[in-house]
């Protein structure tokens, strides 16, 4: 996928899932940056994202399995 490497792929994954995470952060009550930050790190971190995964691993497909196996880091 993209001709990157697999830590290519999971790094850029991370950065998908932070810009996710906080977009739906701030859809909550106004508040501080610190504020912010504590409610995203909740789902920015190694935990979350396994949890996620196995919440979600069931729906999908053979192909986005693959990616994850492959971007995994």
């Amino acid at each position: 996928m993209f001709g990157l490497s697999n830590i290519a792929l999971a790094f850029l994954g991370d950065a998908i899932h932070t810009v996710f995470v906080r977009k739906e952060v701030l859809k909550g009550e106004k508040d501080k940056l610190n504020a912010y930050n504590n409610r995203a790190k909740k789902y920015c971190n190694a935990q979350a994202q396994a949890n996620t995964l196995t919440a979600i691993e069931s729906i999908l497909t053979d192909e986005e399995k693959e990616v994850v196996r492959k971007a995994r880091n």
